[in-house]
């Protein structure tokens, strides 16, 4: 028969492990350095040209006819008509939207996620999002653009070259050939935004 003392021990012992285990995912959860993370940092928002703010978690969508413009950090993303897109990440240095679906051009540095695939840019990237098709159709305009797949290597895209993945397992891709903005149906959001003619409200 165990003595009072013995309980209270074990009690303690208890109670100490599931204190250190929610001290610990607690830690994780806001990447406290001393649970092995860099430390939290705060989201910043994106911003369109009216400077109506849009905060992490937040969805933006365009109509039929309109053209949005977002500010996230030092990246613009333009959203052609008919296109959704969700803030999933504003911390500096880690900033990520979801395409739902749509079409967008994204200049600066920033991740783009489409359900399992991770779009990386760093310079200009038009990417497109069948979402019924379950495919995406990227394009790298200038720069760097690397996409990240489950269970794939990373696949750094030729500038200039049009790639089309599959959003679901197993991933496949193909390159579908050289860039013509002119031959697309958004040809007029190409011209606008690639050649700075563009004026918003």
């Amino acid at each position: 028969m165990k003595s009072l003392s013995q309980i209270n021990l074990t009690t303690i012992v208890i109670v100490s492990i599931i204190t250190l285990s929610t001290a610990l995912l607690i830690g994780f959860r806001f990447d406290a350095i001393w649970a092995g993370g860099n430390g939290y940092q705060t989201h910043q928002s994106a911003y369109d040209v009216a400077e109506t703010e849009y905060k992490r978690g937040e969805t933006v969508s365009s109509g039929e006819e309109e053209l949005i413009y977002l500010e996230l950090g030092e990246s613009s993303i333009w959203l052609d008509k008919n296109t959704e897109v969700k803030l999933i990440d504003g911390r500096a240095g880690h900033l990520r939207i979801d395409v739902i679906q749509g079409r967008v051009i994204v200049i600066g540095e920033l991740e783009i996620q489409t359900r399992e695939l991770i779009t990386t840019v760093s310079g200009t990237t038009t990417l497109i999002h069948y979402s019924w098709l379950d495919e995406l159709e990227i394009t790298a305009i200038d720069g760097s653009t690397l996409v990240t797949a489950p269970q794939m290597s990373t696949i750094p895209l030729d500038n200039q070259i049009t790639y089309q993945f599959d959003t679901l397992s197993p991933y496949f891709f193909e390159t579908s050939g050289a860039f013509n903005p002119n031959n697309s149906e958004a040809a007029k959001f190409y011209d606008q935004i690639l050649s700075g003619d563009v004026f918003l409200d």
